[in-house]
């Protein structure tokens, strides 16, 4: 003859027990993944971009250093390697970011941070960038800075350890003690030695490394791309271009600065800077990059 008997109290209290624990880890989890989804943690991206003033901003979107912007249209004489910091909220609260800036490993100091020169760009779409230091990142929003890296890490490659250094794009989140930075396995190795991103580019003119020079030299604000701006543009260019031919091989400092600055009146460019910008070292920003400069003369 069966019988049937009640479950014991204590296995009851085990079954509860057993539930009560499962409702709070789901909670639990609950709780963390609203955290995660609404917490600030912005992903941040790093991307090498070459800018011609005044008219194109391309840009290498694959997170690599070196590539082949022959893939792209061509890039004009005039221009800049840029490194594109890109800060995206994916949350669902609004985050503020603070110091963009590239992290240096590699040299002989500890690992630290550079905020090189920012341009504010418009007038370029998504890649419109900002040269502002702290910022609020809506929802499902990005913020892009360009960074001028070359003349900010000449210090950091002299003082490398074993011959190369490598750079993470970094920004600071409010209310967080750590940066957030961009990826580790596509953060950037420069070498000693290396000159451009450009992986198929050999050689480079006189007139690009001067004109460079100048324009660091006489960009008064952060501007943008737009009619007025102060971003130098084609006057500049045509007035160091009249200088350049003036002589046909490479003059002394003091003979070249002479030489813009009767260009300068010539073409009523009188108000950018000339005078200073070459003295005492055009020889040594020429000579770096002794073995792939081209000709003196530059392409009429």
């Amino acid at each position: 003859m069966m019988t049937l008997s009640a479950p014991s109290p204590e296995l009851f209290g085990i079954s509860v027990a057993i539930f009560t624990l499962g409702a709070t880890i789901l909670g639990i989890a609950v709780t963390l993944g609203k955290h995660w989804l609404d917490g600030g943690r912005p992903k941040v991206y790093l991307n090498a971009a070459i800018w011609e003033p005044n008219t194109t901003l391309t840009v290498n979107r694959s997170g690599a250093w070196e590539a082949s912007f022959a893939d792209f249209e061509p890039v004009g004489e005039q221009h800049i390697e840029l490194a594109q910091l890109v800060v995206e909220n994916p949350g669902r609260t609004a985050i503020t970011v603070y110091t963009p800036s590239l992290s240096v490993k590699g040299t002989h100091k500890r690992d630290y941070k550079i905020s090189p020169r920012s341009y504010a760009l418009r007038n370029f779409g998504a890649d419109n960038s900002t040269s502002a230091t702290s910022l609020r990142i809506e929802p499902y929003d990005r913020v892009t800075f360009l960074f001028d890296y070359w003349p900010a890490i000449q210090q950091a490659l002299a003082d490398s350890k074993h011959g190369s250094i490598r750079l993470r794009g970094c920004v600071h989140t409010a209310g967080r003690t750590k940066p957030q930075m961009s990826s580790s396995r596509r953060s950037w190795k420069i070498r000693v030695g290396d000159w451009t991103s450009q992986s198929t580019k050999k050689e480079i003119s006189p007139y690009t490394i001067l004109w460079q020079e100048l324009f660091r030299a006489n960009v008064t604000r952060e501007s943008g791309d737009e009619e007025g701006d102060t971003f130098p543009g084609i006057l500049l260019a045509v007035t160091l271009r009249k200088a350049m031919n003036r002589f046909t091989e490479r003059p002394s400092a003091e003979e070249f600065e002479e030489a813009l600055s009767n260009a300068g009146i010539e073409y009523g460019s009188e108000r950018f800077q000339y005078l200073g910008i070459f003295y005492g070292r055009m020889d040594e920003i020429l000579d770096r990059h002794q073995g792939r400069l081209s000709p003196w003369r530059p392409n009429k």
